[in-house]
């Protein structure tokens, strides 16, 4: 178990490292030209609101960032030919492979709710033949359809950044709680270095974030 939690560290080291030098890469190599800039100011940010506070001549970064997640499409459209078209499919493909993942995990999360009589006792019922939560895979997939089609796109996707905030942050606090509570009752399969820092530290970053977030988007 220890040394699948290493590999899962050393993946995730490896991963962002990639991607702070993609960033770095993009941001020295893409030029400002006048379309460019042109699809920012045009760009919706993820509040909603058209952006219109670009300065006359501004850096590349500025431009980037308030291209929001057209930015890396736009980006890369300067660097390979069909750069843009490559990453709108992949980003579509990544959405839907979240899609299902969100999908089917919220429905298992209503299942031990309903299990727990948190939820009405529907939610935990098992399809005989499949053997799933079919009650709530089909409210939780109903809920994302309604969602998706009646509130604007932005909103929901900030909404959906918020929830993650707000669930890593308890994520943090249990684990303190469990530790605090359960101590040496318990067979961890892996300990977090630094007890009670680290999650401290999750907490406080992940409440700061959250409150934060206001700015971009009140509605969320």
């Amino acid at each position: 178990m220890g040394s699948l939690f290493n590999t899962a560290f050393y993946s995730m080291l490896i991963v962002v490292t990639l991607y702070i030098l993609i960033g770095v890469v993009m941001l020295g190599a893409i030029t400002v030209t006048p379309d460019l800039l042109e699809a920012a100011r045009a760009t919706d940010s993820i509040g909603g609101t058209t952006i219109t506070d670009l300065p006359a001549d501004p850096a590349v970064w500025q431009v980037v960032g308030h291209l929001g997640e057209f930015g890396l499409a736009q980006a890369v459209g300067q660097l390979l030919p069909y750069g843009t078209l490559i990453i709108l499919l992949t980003g579509i493909l990544s959405s839907l492979a979240a899609l299902n993942a969100t999908t089917f995990s919220s429905s298992r999360v209503g299942y031990a709710l309903g299990h727990d009589h948190v939820f009405p006792e529907s939610f935990s019922r098992i399809h005989a033949e499949n053997q799933t939560p079919y009650v709530s895979v089909v409210l939780s997939g109903t809920l994302i359809a309604v969602m998706a089609v009646s509130l604007p796109l932005a909103q929901v996707a900030a909404a959906t950044d918020l929830m993650f905030l707000l669930l890593f942050l308890q994520v943090n606090y249990s684990m303190i709680k469990i530790r605090r509570e359960l101590g040496e009752e318990l067979t961890y399969g892996y300990l977090a270095p630094w007890f009670p820092y680290v999650p401290m530290i999750g907490i406080g970053t992940k409440l700061l974030l959250a409150v934060y977030f206001f700015n971009y988007s009140p509605l969320a």
